[in-house]
């Protein structure tokens, strides 16, 4: 019996499926079996070998993980959110770092430096929590902060900044 109407996208033995009540797609796995019985040892062997009770843990640590990450972000001012984005705790540093592609040294310098000399100076970022910005705003904050067309080597000497990302 099914529980969605099945796709014809098949791959190794997977095939996706969609709930219409949930609207949800789903991947199935073939067990390589095609007497029911045969399937049905093989999904024992399966359920008995992952322990899904510490997979299902696991799972709700995680979730429960990225919402206290979600929560303490939130509070966060702009600039101290963009100190820790391009610290070596940040995600993005370490998720660089995990996909073995990490950032250049000089990269995260500059880009550190800048937020140090021009970003942390900016009322708006000091002031503005996370959960208050937009897209827009932290757009108007650089452009107050930011004189494009010079220089914007924060060592250079020309005490010009430019645009972060």
């Amino acid at each position: 019996m099914s529980i969605g109407s099945r796709h014809s996208v098949e791959a190794r033995s997977s095939t996706v499926d969609f709930c219409p009540k949930t609207g949800r797609f789903f991947a199935t796995r073939s067990t390589g079996q095609t007497v029911p019985s045969e399937a049905s040892s093989v999904i024992l062997q399966l359920m008995h070998d992952l322990d899904l009770p510490a997979l299902a843990a696991a799972k709700k640590q995680t979730k429960a993980s990225i919402n206290a990450d979600d929560e303490r972000f939130r509070d966060m001012g702009l600039s101290e959110f963009f100190a820790w984005y391009w610290s070596d705790d940040g995600y993005y540093v370490q998720d660089r770092k995990t996909a073995k592609k990490p950032l250049s040294t000089a990269y995260l310098y500059h880009n550190r430096q800048y937020l140090e000399h021009y970003i942390g100076k900016g009322e708006g970022f000091r002031t503005t929590p996370l959960r208050a910005t937009s897209f827009a705003l932290v757009d108007r904050f650089f452009r107050e902060v930011s004189i494009p067309a010079q220089s914007c080597h924060p060592t250079s000497g020309s005490g010009v900044p430019c645009r972060l990302f």
